[in-house]
């Protein structure tokens, strides 16, 4: 070492200068590799998986293994699992798919099968290697360590047949299944319903087991056109279902279409295209279907989803891609799934394995899934409720051995003209859009609490009304300032969430449910787009728009003592909620931009080297004074570690720490900044300014000067 350090006081400063630049680049690489080894490490080889088995040449098992990425992706982004990226194994459904999944020791869950005979003969196998099976399936019987996010048949069978009969006054009823005993419990479950009523299912067509000729088609065809009105229920798979939907198109019989869930799906929309062409969207208008999941009612998590499986696969995920989702959550959750909160679909229970998913009605807009108007809904267990009175009112129905809410929905659109005057201080921003209801019945969807209005937005006067005999139309014009970062949406903290979210101001969601007019207004990746386009935040105004959601969801608001929240056996205070969301960041490139955690952490890593040299340097262990190669080493080194470790204590804070303690260490960071700059300014005046001048004149400046 004394021999190094002669040798560096012999040699001239620049090429000492590069020796030392070069041993920061080669120390600095070697720690960072360290590090990323010991703290950081993501071994291509060794990281844990998540088994997907479906069937994969279909559309259903390609929306199960696109829904199953999407959350992947989402994890792998926020980090991993304990910093280890997450891959998909991706298995064909066959009887030798367990094998396939159990020969890599890396599986720490399946999503999983869309055969129910296939999971129950490969369930004991993935229970003997303790590998949790989550599957959008329902569960006939309990499988061991199989849980099931789909919809109970039997449940969703008496629930379609209660709806049809009951919501939609259908007395004349046609059924048209698939012979199999996988479709009786999606049949003998509706007959029973309509014989309660004491209007039995007029006649059942039962159509043979896997492949549904022509010949069996056209004879439907023709029975078909013997009817003149009713409706028809269609127990069937995507493909036949579509054919049958063909068929009852072209038999010019004016019968309405039910059916299960499995005509909610891409499978099906996928399958009537093929059948129909260019018709498709026409045969599919109007159909009204079980659903465990419909866009225009999902939350804020949900619709994001929604937009990035839009942009990524330029289509709309169906049930099963979004179970899909779930699926994988609740297959890596660290925690038992017995009673748990999930990604997409909120909390739920489980019984037995089963989730207890609620049914909801959609129906079909040419080729888009929508909320049906009116929906039915649980009403809690043992709530102090007057039903016969209800029942008498029509308020409520007798559903799956239990009573229901008959609830209102009411289509809620925005369109979104400017967004100014935001204000990091005050934490407000001024919103000019127009927003209106459509709706069914008498009552005022307008009157609306606004949680985070500056001032109480009043609608006074309506800029459009239309009214007919089924639907209402309200549109109304605001501009106003609201509160921003209303949510718990994810965002860093120099991003801002811009909106508003409301609520009815005295009816819950038993009475009224607000969804997401999908009609009417663009949703998902195509509302961000839109709001590029028509610029509804300016160029140079300061911000960039980064994303744009609209979603619903339910809120728990306080009782305050009226006798229907009170008590053990007293309703939820539950309201239906309307949020719009637009996340903003200032414009221009930040370092996080460009930057991720990671790397601040190797920066921080070089930064801090470099300050340690640049006071080696100073100590004049080589003889010599370095004053102008140890101040390039802070002009370099200085900002470069207060960038890293600024950057990466604050995303700490925002994720730790209270907004206003956030905000502290914000302003720490931007006043180490000036603090930064004037050091090095005040250095070089003394090292290139004062010392040569006391130098040559013999003379020392005096101090008031150097200050």
């Amino acid at each position: 070492m004394e021999q190094l350090i002669k040798r560096l006081q012999g040699a001239r400063k620049w090429r000492v200068f590069g020796i030392v630049l070069l041993t920061i680049i080669v120390a600095g690489t070697l720690i960072s590799l360290a590090t990323r080894m010991a703290l950081l490490r993501d071994d291509e080889q060794a990281r844990p998986r998540l088994a997907v088995v479906g069937p994969l040449k279909t559309e259903s098992g390609a929306a199960l293994q696109r829904g199953a990425q999407a959350y992947v992706d989402q994890i792998n982004r926020e980090g991993g699992v304990k910093g280890q990226r997450i891959e998909l194994l991706v298995v064909d459904e066959d009887d030798g798919a367990p094998a396939k999944v159990l020969a890599d020791k890396r599986v720490m869950g399946v999503i999983g099968h869309l055969d129910p005979a296939l999971l129950a003969k490969s369930a004991p196998a993935y229970a003997g290697a303790k590998l949790r099976v989550v599957t959008p399936l329902p569960l006939s019987v309990p499988l061991p360590g199989v849980w099931s996010l789909g919809l109970d048949p039997r449940e969703e069978a008496r629930f379609a047949a209660n709806y049809a009969r009951n919501i939609q006054k259908q007395r004349l009823m046609y059924v048209v299944r698939e012979e199999g005993a996988q479709f009786d419990p999606l049949v003998d479950p509706f007959l029973e319903v309509f014989k309660r009523f004491d209007t039995p299912v007029k006649q059942v067509w039962t159509l043979p087991a896997g492949a549904v000729g022509d010949a069996d088609i056209a004879n439907l065809r023709a029975e078909l056109a013997k009817i003149d009105v009713g409706a028809v229920y269609v127990a069937a798979r995507p493909a036949v279902a579509a054919r049958v939907v063909g068929a009852v198109r072209e038999s010019g019989a004016a019968l309405e279409v039910f059916g299960p869930s499995f005509l909610a799906t891409g499978e099906f929309g996928q399958a009537l295209a093929r059948a129909s062409g260019k018709d498709a969207e026409f045969q599919s208008h109007g159909i009204i279907v079980s659903t465990p999941v419909l866009f225009d009612t999902a939350n804020e998590r949900a619709q994001r989803f929604q937009g990035d499986y839009q942009r990524a696969h330029a289509s709309s995920p169906d049930w099963i891609a979004t179970t899909a989702f779930e699926a994988a959550h609740y297959a890596l959750a660290a925690k038992p799934v017995d009673q748990a909160d999930g990604a997409l679909m909120g909390r739920m229970s489980f019984v037995d394995g089963q989730a207890q998913v609620p049914i909801q009605m959609g129906v079909y807009n040419g080729g888009r899934l929508i909320s049906a108007p009116i929906q039915l809904l649980p009403i809690a267990k043992g709530a102090s409720f007057n039903y016969i009175d209800a029942l008498r009112q029509g308020r409520v129905l007798y559903v799956n051995d239990r009573f229901m809410f008959k609830t209102s929905v009411v289509y809620v659109g925005m369109t979104v003209h400017g967004v100014s005057d935001v204000d990091r201080q005050k934490e407000t921003a001024t919103l000019d859009l127009s927003i209106w209801f459509r709706y069914r019945g008498k009552f005022d969807p307008q009157d609306l609490q606004i949680a985070n209005a500056v001032e109480p937005v009043k609608f006074d006067k309506a800029e459009e009304v239309r009214e007919s005999d089924e639907d209402q139309y309200r549109r109304y014009r605001i501009k106003q300032s609201f509160r921003l970062n209303f949510t718990t949406d994810g965002r860093t903290f120099d991003q801002q969430i811009a909106g508003l979210q409301f609520r009815h101001r005295s009816l819950n969601r038993n009475n009224l449910t607000y969804v997401v007019d999908v009609l009417g207004m663009p949703t998902g990746s195509a509302l961000l787009d839109d709001l590029q386009q028509r610029r509804a935040v300016k160029a140079g105004f300061g911000w960039d728009l980064q994303n744009a959601w609209v979603s619903q969801d339910l809120v728990r608001e306080r009782g305050d003592g009226a006798p229907q929240y009170v008590g053990m056996t007293g309703e939820q205070p539950l309201y239906s909620t309307i949020t719009l969301g637009m996340l903003l960041e200032p414009e221009g490139v930040a370092a996080r931009d460009l930057i991720s955690p990671e790397y601040f952490i190797y920066t921080a890593i070089f930064g801090l080297l470099g300050i340690v040299a640049a006071f080696a340097l100073d100590a004049r262990k080589f003889g010599r004074f370095w004053g102008l190669q140890s101040w390039l080493l802070r002009l370099i080194f200085w900002p470069a570690f207060l960038l890293a470790v600024g950057n990466l204590a604050i995303d700490w804070a925002f994720g730790h720490w209270p907004a206003p303690s956030t905000k502290w260490m914000v302003a720490i960071y931007d006043l180490l900044w000036w603090v930064l700059g004037a050091s090095l300014v005040d250095m070089a005046a003394r090292r290139f300014v004062w010392v040569p001048l006391e130098s040559t004149t013999g003379r020392k400046v005096p101090n008031v000067m150097k200050f």
